[in-house]
């Protein structure tokens, strides 16, 4: 089967790792939802990944550049940005 690339984006991959924080992330007040902090990576170009800590008032953390070292961390979760937009692929028609 042959394959063409579209000018638009499958959604972005992360890597998740449950339980976990890393040093040097950027706070973002007033983000509620894992999306929204997801979407405000992904739009900055300098964003590595993100930590997202619902129990905390703030929920939602950057890592813009590099991503510190990391650490166990009860309810936080950190996510590694892999790819902020993947090609789709379409099937050819014959």
């Amino acid at each position: 089967m042959l394959l063409f690339f579209a000018d638009e984006c499958d959604p972005a991959l992360w890597r998740e790792v449950e339980d976990t924080s890393a040093h040097g992330g950027d706070p973002r007040s007033g983000v509620a939802t894992l999306a929204g902090c997801q979407s405000l990576c992904i739009h900055n170009t300098d964003c590595q990944g993100i930590d997202w800590n619902p129990g905390s008032t703030t929920k939602c953390w950057l890592h813009l550049g590099s991503i510190g070292s990391q650490w166990f961390d009860p309810g936080v979760t950190h996510y590694i940005l892999l790819d902020r937009c993947p090609q789709r692929k379409y099937p050819l028609s014959n």
